[in-house]
């Protein structure tokens, strides 16, 4: 009944209601809108795209996994309190081995891969610590078969490897965001790297593509909103108004 409820909470913050003549079972539209409107709230999905699990962090440190069984919200596991609040939070295969892994980031610089199912600890990054890591994105931006962790961290922007876990590339410039995107956002061959702060990033050459100095917005997503096949970057701000910035015209159009 608490997951339940905590679901209510946060779709109701999201602009939509739960409901369900049964009160076990979960919205699958709510459950929708929570994985896009939430940066802490991700869901996993079988070979068809439908929803199998949703992961969440809560503001006591933990992170919680569901299963989605007959329609209902079934717990399978929580981690043990990480020691600071959640940055970021993946639910991805990182290495292609055909695995689910749970990737976390902390404010306190703990990079965490736990495996789906199992939900054994299968890295950590012990042996290269951080001071804070502020954001996390996961893709694969080079080409090769795994994907890689991005992240921000004591104001550098860093890319690992996703199966060697080895630092690929650290940044020489400092960066500040507390959201990170990936996209193509300008129609070349690269996904770009979005940065709330108003930073967009060639993940590629490595090389800053656009600086928006009034920053992009406190939330951001990526939506394509004049149906071009090109997203633009929809901010949002801590008094609610709404931005829009097409990168690949290079300005704002709302």
């Amino acid at each position: 009944m608490r997951i339940l409820i905590v679901l209510s909470l946060l779709v109701a913050m999201a602009g939509a209601v739960v409901v369900s003549a049964d009160e076990n079972k979960l919205d699958m539209n709510a459950l929708e809108l929570l994985g896009e409107r939430f940066q802490f709230f991700s869901i996993e999905r079988d070979a068809s795209g439908n929803p199998i699990h949703f992961v969440y962090a809560d503001e006591r440190q933990h992170v919680h996994v569901f299963a989605i069984e007959e329609g209902k919200a079934v717990r399978k596991w929580e981690t043990t309190t990480l020691g600071s609040r959640v940055s970021g939070l993946v639910v991805t295969d990182l290495d292609r081995n055909g695995t689910t892994d749970i990737i976390i980031t902390t404010r306190a610089g703990r990079i965490i891969v736990y495996e789906m199912g199992t939900f054994e600890l299968t890295w950590e990054n012990l042996q290269d610590p951080f001071v804070d890591i502020t954001c996390l994105a996961v893709a694969n931006v080079d080409r090769d078969p795994q994907q890689e962790l991005i992240f921000l961290a004591a104001k550098k922007m860093y890319f690992y490897d996703g199966k060697r876990k080895n630092r690929e590339w650290e940044s020489q410039r400092s960066f500040e965001a507390d959201i990170m995107l990936l996209g193509n956002v300008d129609n070349d061959e690269q996904l770009e790297i979005i940065l709330n702060t108003g930073i967009v990033f060639d993940s590629r050459f490595y090389s800053v593509e656009l600086v928006h100095e009034p920053g992009f917005g406190d939330r951001i997503r990526l939506l394509d909103l004049n149906g071009d096949g090109i997203p633009e970057v929809v901010g949002e701000r801590t008094d609610r108004t709404i931005s829009v910035f097409d990168i690949y015209a290079e300005r704002a159009i709302w």
